[in-house]
């Protein structure tokens, strides 16, 4: 394999989604917050996030955010809102709404100057949801789907609706969550099937997306029975 990190990380990313978190340690081990790659970097927090090592998971998200020089303003929202996310679910209530606060001061502008960027308001969205904001939370993730639906996204439309289960049950709303990820898989095992009945026109994600989501819909089944909501 070229040695190259960002195709390094997209093996890791498929480990990760088989469940073989060992090897994808492996591929990752020399990722840090130096990282040039935003994508590189990400998928290395995805590591330490289903390794349930929230303490290294700070540590590299600080670092990043108070050392790195972000060439976007949304590169630099994504980690403030990780940081946040991962602060909150550490336990630390109020170092996650301080970040937050953060992380919206710089998405708001963003969306300002940006009012058709579905995935700045999908960021803006969690951040309103880890300071409390429920409504603000709601009303911009609902905005940011209907900007970018996964019938005419298949990537970033399928992710936003992550975010609005990931907001539910931020909230409490558990059943709905568990739903939104239910719905999202059905709706992909449909496409497989008109795929392999021969309809046209039918675009279609790879098997392995179905299994992944499928995986989060039982993953946060998990989560949903040790992590309360926080006020």
């Amino acid at each position: 394999m070229p040695n190259n990190g960002d195709v390094i990380a997209l093996k890791a990313g498929i480990y990760q989604a088989e469940g073989n978190l060992q090897e994808a340690a492996k591929l990752l081990s020399d990722i840090n917050w130096q990282t040039p790659s935003a994508h590189t970097f990400r998928i290395k927090i995805t590591q330490l996030r289903l390794e349930r090592n929230l303490g290294e998971t700070v540590r590299l998200l600080q670092a990043r955010q108070t050392q790195f020089h972000f060439t976007s303003e949304i590169d630099k929202g994504f980690n403030q809102f990780l940081l946040a996310w991962t602060q909150r679910l550490a336990g630390d209530t109020a170092g996650a709404k301080a970040t937050a606060e953060q992380a919206r001061n710089t998405l708001e502008q963003l969306c300002k100057d940006q009012p058709d960027n579905s995935p700045c308001a999908g960021l803006l969205s969690l951040a309103n949801a880890v300071l409390g904001e429920k409504n603000s939370a709601l009303k911009e993730i609902q905005r940011a789907i209907m900007l970018l639906p996964s019938a005419k996204d298949r990537v970033i439309g399928p992710t936003l609706e992550e975010g609005l289960a990931l907001i539910q049950m931020t909230f409490g709303e558990n059943s709905r969550a568990i739903s939104t990820l239910c719905a999202r898989t059905r709706v992909v095992r449909k496409r497989i099937g008109d795929r392999k009945a021969g309809k046209p026109g039918q675009s279609l994600l790879p098997l392995r997306k179905v299994r992944s989501a499928s995986g989060q819909a039982r993953t946060a089944r998990r989560d949903i029975s040790r992590d309360k909501p926080q006020a």
